[in-house]
């Protein structure tokens, strides 16, 4: 996506992955207004950013950074539902767009679900790109974290949010 001109608004929907919200200006200082519009709080970062990880902004909130120096990214809030299954033996590295569900695991779970896999500061959501059998999952976006054997799988909601950014002077 373009660097944002200065002054101008820009309003993002953000999604329980990380979704992109500025790229700094490489040849000047970037300063970056993000006021968020929606009813849910939107947690703010870098690429990695998670609730677990970002600076939560509640909804109505302006935020400024001034002399920003690295692109930014913001992700909604999730509700875990229902633990749906488990990750097979074995050791799930950061990085990975393919995950084993132990025997007997789950039904295909249709292409866009969004789910949460993992516990504590390593939850993440994470959205199903194929899904071809009861065992076998991939997702549109790496894992940002590791996640070992047995990790739980659960339906989540999403608190899809909005973010109007500005960049330039404030």
């Amino acid at each position: 996506m373009p660097n944002l001109g200065a002054g101008v608004d820009q309003h993002v929907n953000v999604a329980a992955i990380p979704t992109w919200i500025f790229t700094p200006n490489t040849s000047a200082a970037s300063n970056l207004r993000v006021y968020n519009e929606g009813l849910n709080i939107v947690y703010i970062g870098q690429s990695g950013v998670t609730p677990a990880t970002g600076l939560p902004l509640a909804p109505g909130r302006p935020f400024e950074l001034f002399n920003v120096l690295q692109t930014m990214y913001a992700c909604s809030p999730v509700v875990a539902g229902t633990a749906a299954a488990t990750l097979s033996t074995g050791l799930q590295t950061a990085g990975t767009t393919a995950f084993t569900v132990a025997s007997g695991g789950m039904a295909n779970i249709p292409v866009g679900t969004t789910f949460l896999i993992g516990s504590g500061s390593g939850r993440e959501a994470l959205v199903v790109a194929t899904s071809t059998s009861t065992t076998s999952i991939t997702t549109s976006t790496p894992s940002l974290f590791d996640h070992g054997g047995s990790s739980v799988i659960n339906s989540c909601t999403t608190n899809i949010a909005q973010l109007r950014v500005t960049a330039g002077v404030i």
